[in-house]
């Protein structure tokens, strides 16, 4: 991008430098917290009048207001950063001035502006501000709970220092989270992270904040525990042989039914936020299949009962055996000797 600075360059053989009118060229950067954006910027120096053949040289300085201060330092590695592309030097009227600026924020910040000063060393000075925004930093990971009605879930968040050393860290929930989720500790200090070859956090069956992507999911049911029995354990609260505990452990208790619940935790750890969305619900139902029972009823006949069966109502068996059923019909069955006038007789 480029910016045209303020007229008003004090002159050449003035020995005392002067100032260009300020808060005439405003760049403005945007970038979500915990993220870094670079950008190119050009400034021309208006009113810089002639140049001398051998060039003019030019210095830069960062200046940050009283209400910017608790929010931005500025240096190498630090949340702004500007310096010159090659060699801070004009030959001409008209060449612009090339500085690289990288600016990342740690979490979210409110609105701050720089002055971005620069200097002529035969006199002069120009003012251009750096206006500073930061967005809502993407969420670390979605922590999914499955629980059954009246149960609890647990879920182990193992997070490493940002640091090089241990940091303290507070966790808590937000306002809107529902009452159905817990976080514990509400406090305590994050470990270094370990050398290479330690054993991973997933193997403890906890998420690591480094895995920054809005897709990544963790979706395991905690083991179902009633709410009045203390805080569920897991086998990640116990230490691996490098001693990575977890930092925090959410819970769930399941409260509502067939209702998914949404909630959000938050891990400040110095100057760096961690940010993870939660969900609640309850476990999948799936329904039975024919294929996975065996049925425990038998409603069929044997091959050997089948046979039994055939040969007593085959047609030989029933040559001379007596029809008890015909002869008692034929005995009861009453006979008729003629009819008349006054009835049968």
């Amino acid at each position: 991008s480029t910016a045209t600075g303020g007229a008003g360059a004090a002159a050449a053989a003035a020995p005392s430098s002067s100032s260009a009118a300020a808060g005439q060229t405003t760049f403005k950067f945007k970038c979500r917290a915990k993220s870094k954006v670079d950008e190119v910027v050009e400034v021309v120096l208006t009113g810089l009048g002639s140049v001398p053949p051998e060039g003019e040289t030019f210095t830069h300085e960062l200046v940050v207001p009283p209400a910017s201060a608790p929010h931005i330092t500025t240096g190498p590695g630090a949340v702004l950063h500007v310096v010159p592309i090659g060699e801070a030097r004009i030959t001409q009227p008209g060449q612009p001035l090339v500085f690289a600026v990288s600016f990342a924020p740690p979490k979210l910040l409110p609105p701050c502006s720089v002055e971005l000063v620069v200097s002529k060393a035969s006199g002069g000075r120009w003012r251009f501000e750096l206006q500073l925004v930061t967005h809502e930093a993407a969420v670390d990971g979605t922590i999914t709970l499955e629980a059954a009605m009246d149960a609890t879930a647990s879920e182990q968040l193992v997070i490493f220092s940002p640091a090089d050393e241990p940091v303290p860290f507070k966790a808590w929930l937000s306002g809107d989270t529902p009452l159905s989720f817990n976080v514990y500790p509400s406090q305590g200090v994050l470990p270094v992270k370990p050398p290479p070859g330690t054993r991973s956090p997933d193997a403890l069956g906890a998420l690591s904040p480094s895995r920054r992507s809005l897709s990544r999911q963790l979706s395991r049911s905690g083991s179902a525990r009633r709410a009045s029995q203390s805080p569920p354990k897991s086998r990640a609260q116990s230490p691996d042989a490098a001693g990575v505990r977890p930092a925090v452990t959410v819970t769930y208790t399941c409260r509502d039914f067939g209702k998914t619940v949404k909630g959000k935790l938050f891990v400040q750890a110095g100057e760096t936020l961690y940010t993870y969305d939660l969900r609640g619900k309850m476990p999948s139902y799936v329904p039975p299949q024919p294929s996975d029972y065996r049925p425990t009823v038998d409603t069929r006949l044997s091959p050997e009962m089948s046979a039994r069966l055939a040969v007593a109502a085959s047609p030989s068996r029933a040559v001379g055996r007596p029809n008890y059923v015909a002869t008692n019909i034929k005995a009861t069955k009453p006979r008729s000797f003629g009819s008349g006038m006054w009835g049968d007789y």
